[in-house]
């Protein structure tokens, strides 16, 4: 598990297209599952427009404009979509996946190899691991979805922890 902007996270916080698409998901019934999540990068992806981030973490330090950031504790996030095929749960590090900004004709195209963990070898695409992250966008707010709950960082600054073998839980009495 993890913690960004005051919350805890399970699997999965993002910058860039995440949240877009969340956008576009939020409030509508859409089913379960991936579909939902396709259905929102469709909505989400016409409008979108990458914006300038730096992210740096232990061994990356990458100042870019990106289509999408993904941190994960586990392989998977949208429903199903495998972004960090090598991302172990239980192993206090969190993956990233980071696609640089590209062409929507590149973008479509490569989609299904990420819906199956096939993307990491693209020259778009930086992948790393760490226990901590920090995301800076020069003072503009970062809008974050920790596991799909959208978050605003009004200073342009998101600190992400790993917490191994931590996980808060309220019972009711």
């Amino acid at each position: 598990m993890g913690y960004a902007i005051d919350r805890y996270f399970v699997n999965s916080p993002g910058v860039g297209f995440g949240p877009a698409v969340i956008q576009h998901i939020v409030g509508k019934k859409s089913g379960s599952g991936i579909m939902p999540y396709l259905k929102g990068v469709v909505g989400a992806f016409w409008s979108f427009e990458p914006e300038p981030i730096r992210i740096v973490a232990d061994g990356l330090d990458v100042s870019q404009s990106v289509m999408l950031e993904e941190i994960t504790m586990g392989p998977t996030v949208g429903g199903g979509m495998i972004v960090s095929p090598g991302a172990d749960p239980v192993d206090g590090l969190a993956d990233i996946c980071v696609i640089r900004k590209i062409s929507t004709f590149t973008f479509l195209r490569y989609l299904p190899m990420a819906l199956w963990g096939k993307h990491t070898h693209l020259p778009q695409v930086i992948m790393g691991r760490s226990a901590g992250f920090e995301l800076r966008s020069e003072g503009v707010p970062i809008v974050v979805h920790t596991d799909g709950e959208l978050r605003t960082s009004e200073t342009g600054i998101v600190k992400i922890e790993t917490h191994q073998q931590r996980l808060p839980v309220l019972c009711g009495g």
